[in-house]
């Protein structure tokens, strides 16, 4: 209550993703507060925003429905994980994202590129039968392209995705040739070299396994 005995104004949040003239003046995450003044000029320049609820985007973006309209695009996994509420670095998300997108085009280089050579990674016996666990990343992604030569074409379809600075979990469906194939949560530690963000650990889990253990080491 105030001294004349009205009550407070009641606040309200929301996020703002902006694009800045000068660089980052602000880490990702970072929530400001506006005095009353600049509370009214904010109110004002929300109108000419696109309020986005990631609930009604994502399901618009499930390629998992054969009714969807976007079936043609080359890749929908960067819009499907920019819209959720749950990423908090967009470093690291940019960097998960070029993953996803570099493993869709099959340009293993670059895919390879993305991880650090001691890559720790376990996935299960039915996708990587020859080694599902180990530190090297060469024989990641030497089993990951041998399990994408089995389709056409391999998709990643975002159902939900936590992203900060160190530490994502996604979940995933894999569309191959049309069909989901895969469905998985995937874990991923990030180690930050010469300031940027590259994927130092990987576990894939099953759905049916995932109750048992939750392989993280934060």
């Amino acid at each position: 209550m105030d001294l004349e005995g009205r009550d407070e104004p009641k606040m309200e949040f929301v996020t703002v993703g902006y694009i800045p003239t000068d660089g980052k003046r602000f880490p990702n995450g970072t929530k400001l507060l506006l005095d009353p003044v600049w509370s009214k000029n904010f109110e004002q320049i929300l109108g000419e925003g696109m309020p986005i609820d990631p609930v009604v985007f994502g399901h618009s973006l499930d390629l998992a429905n054969p009714s969807t309209s976007i079936r043609h695009l080359g890749s929908w996994c960067r819009a499907q994980i920019k819209c959720q509420a749950g990423v908090t670095d967009q470093d690291t998300a940019d960097a998960l994202i070029q993953f996803y997108i570099d493993v869709e085009r099959e340009d293993w280089d670059a895919a390879e590129a993305a991880l650090v050579d001691d890559l720790e990674f376990c996935v299960p016996k039915d996708s990587f039968e020859d080694f599902p666990m180990a530190h090297r990343r060469d024989l990641f992604i030497h089993q990951l392209a041998k399990w994408s030569s089995r389709y056409e074409r391999a998709n990643f379809n975002v159902i939900w995705a936590n992203i900060s600075t160190y530490h994502a979990m996604v979940r995933f469906n894999m569309i191959c040739d049309g069909k989901v194939t895969v469905e998985t949560i995937s874990e991923y530690k990030f180690e930050w070299i010469d300031g940027k963000p590259k994927i130092a650990t990987i576990y894939n889990h099953g759905l049916s396994t995932i109750p048992l253990a939750i392989m993280s080491t934060s």
